[in-house]
């Protein structure tokens, strides 16, 4: 069997799989929303996503809540950012002019939040935004993207590239801002992922190296790298965000990885 079989193997059989353990009450079209990333349309969203990304990893989405599954926290962050410059919206340039410290002795003060978690966002808050400054309107920021997007190799240097300017994003979290603005060719080669691919030898635990094997897997399946995610990542988590009829989370990665090595995989 060619590696281009395997991959086709493999990922029809997930597919299948995760369309057939579903939650109750959810069908397969009720998953297409999951492979549609929104859209961005201003360098506004593209900061709030990076924002949003830079604290996607580990316990950290519990412990900030700056992302949509937690709204009211969400808005309660922004209006403390805003209020430090008079705006209403994402003004780069005096975020970027703001200290780290005092951004985080502000949140503590107002939010009642300590802690290195926070510490550490506080100086990814204003680093994203020193580094976006650069991009004049969105188009450019997407101009700036396309030129990497090019090809794998290229496509496989840009999230290091982004990580090197901003504190506490690495190649994974650059990854996950790029693919949740609409940039369905980046994937992230996240812990649930990484499980898969090295539980079938696909890939070793290496991000450029799952994130490239991801890239393959989609080619040989005609499908975005971004909904090839999207499906071990929903096996994996069971976290069905976009249907809030859902209640838990309904992992089944134990049983996917068993059921995918009986078949020989």
């Amino acid at each position: 069997m060619t590696g281009s079989e395997r991959n086709r193997q493999i990922f029809q059989f997930a597919q299948e799989y995760l369309e057939s353990n579903l939650p109750a009450g959810l069908s397969k079209a009720d998953l297409e929303k999951y492979y549609e990333p929104r859209q961005f349309k201003d360098m506004g969203d593209v900061y709030e996503q990076f924002i949003m990304s830079a604290q996607n990893a580990g316990m950290k989405p519990n412990v900030v809540k700056f992302n949509n599954e937690h709204p009211d926290d969400k808005k309660l962050i922004q209006e403390v950012l805003f209020s430090l410059y008079g705006g209403k919206s994402y003004d780069l340039t005096k975020i970027s002019a703001l200290s780290p410290n005092s951004l985080y002795e502000t949140f503590a003060s107002k939010l009642g939040i300590s802690g290195k978690i926070w510490q550490g966002w506080c100086r990814s808050v204003v680093e994203v935004a020193e580094y976006l400054r650069q991009f004049p309107d969105a188009q450019d920021f997407k101009n700036f993207i396309a030129n990497y997007d090019s090809d794998s190799k290229k496509r496989t240097e840009l999230p290091e590239k982004i990580a090197k300017n901003i504190y506490g994003m690495g190649f994974a979290l650059v990854c996950d801002a790029l693919k949740e603005m609409g940039f369905v060719s980046f994937s992230k080669p996240d812990v649930h992922i990484k499980r898969i691919f090295t539980s079938l030898g696909i890939s070793d635990d290496d991000d450029g190296h799952v994130f490239n094997a991801l890239d393959r897997l989609a080619a040989d399946n005609d499908v975005s790298p971004y909904k090839a995610d999207k499906i071990f990542w929903l096996i994996c988590s069971g976290y069905f965000y976009k249907d809030p009829t859902v209640k838990g989370k309904h992992p089944r990665a134990d049983e996917f990885l068993e059921k995918a090595r009986k078949t020989g995989m």
